[in-house]
């Protein structure tokens, strides 16, 4: 691992020019829209001002909104309503069109706590952004220039993949089995397909995990649910068993 120390992360993951920043008063809508539609889990939000049609950002206030906040706060939204009555909260979820409409971005960044942003500058080494990836339980970081400005996004599956690519940066660990590494088995967190997929939303967000295994009456693997599956949100979906939508 120590291969990685001697990279730069701009020689292997080059800026991009394609990176999506939220304003910081973009509406909770079209803020997860563009999440779900460019397939992402997060993306950096800045203080803006508008010109025009246009918007100026202030590089120097990134933070970050992930799907996971979204996901929080619909689930405080629905245990705060008063009747408790979830057919009542996911049918004004799927028909209100103001639910949404005054959250801003930047109202429920972070609320997760699950993606703190930690911007590491453009030119550090590939070994010390690994190393505060796993030390600080974060998924990704953006890559800021000298102006503060965003240059990339790297995140933990990027890293991951980079080594199953040139196996030859982990040295002498690629012989090595997953108990020689002292990685040691962990309690499965799973959510039994009976249960409804509003539960698995909670298991997922208690749990600070992205995807949560969903098991039969036997403990049998039958699929699992992802913090992507969000975009499903409607009161057909989330009131439904997981059994019937996984």
């Amino acid at each position: 691992m120590q291969y990685l120390t001697k990279l730069s992360v701009d020689d292997v993951f080059p800026p991009n020019n394609n990176i999506i920043i939220l304003p910081h008063t973009m509406k909770l809508p079209e803020a997860l829209n563009l999440l779900v539609k460019n397939n992402i889990f997060s993306a950096p939000v800045a203080r803006t001002q508008k010109k025009g049609d246009y918007y100026k950002f202030d590089h120097t206030s990134i933070s970050l909104l992930d799907l996971m906040d979204v996901v929080k706060f619909t689930l405080e939204v629905f245990q705060n309503e008063d009747n408790g009555d979830d057919a009542d909260f996911f049918h004004r979820l799927e028909n209100d069109k103001d639910f949404f409409q005054n959250v801003c971005a930047n109202n429920i960044l972070d609320i997760s706590n699950s993606n703190p942003c930690w911007p590491v500058a453009s030119g550090s080494n590939l070994g010390d952004l690994a190393k505060a990836l796993v030390e600080y339980k974060i998924h990704r970081v953006p890559i800021v220039n000298k102006e503060g400005a965003v240059v990339n996004i790297i995140t933990l599956s990027s890293i991951v993949n980079l080594l199953a690519e040139k196996k030859e940066f982990l040295g002498n660990l690629r012989n090595k089995s997953v108990k020689e590494l002292g990685i040691s088995e962990k309690k499965v967190v799973s959510v039994t397909s009976n249960k409804r997929a509003v539960d698995a939303f909670h298991t997922i967000i208690t749990n600070r995990i992205s995807a949560v295994p969903i098991v039969d009456e036997k403990g049998i693997l039958v699929g699992n649910i992802s913090i992507k599956d969000i975009r499903a949100v409607s009161y057909t979906h989330l009131t439904l068993p997981t059994k019937r939508i996984v």
